[in-house]
């Protein structure tokens, strides 16, 4: 039987929390690429006061680290699910059917 106890379930996962340890590694390697790579997040305006911070390159390289970032749990959760959590109920026996073509 299914659980649709959606509501329950959110909380649960948006309440997950990520070790700031593991974030702030993540950031860390993150901006030693922007800084190998002499990218910065956007320009002062013209009296200093604040930023601009809509640099094309710094928000595709975002982009790309967010993406990449997704992608390294999407396959494993996708590829590694646990046998128990793969599908509702016993699966089937699939029987497969051999067809011989007659060649007389």
């Amino acid at each position: 039987m299914r659980n649709l106890k959606m509501r329950k379930v959110a909380k649960e996962i948006i309440g997950f929390k990520i070790p700031k340890a593991t974030l702030n590694s993540f950031k860390k390697k993150f901006y030693q690429i922007m800084r190998d790579n002499n990218i910065k997040e956007g320009e002062w305006n013209s009296s200093g006061s604040s930023r601009l911070i809509s640099n094309p390159e710094w928000v595709m390289c975002k982009t790309l680290f967010l993406d990449s970032l997704r992608r390294s749990l999407d396959f494993p959760l996708l590829f590694d699910t646990p046998d128990d959590l793969m599908a509702y109920g016993e699966q089937p026996q699939y029987i497969a059917e051999v067809f011989y073509e007659n060649n007389e």
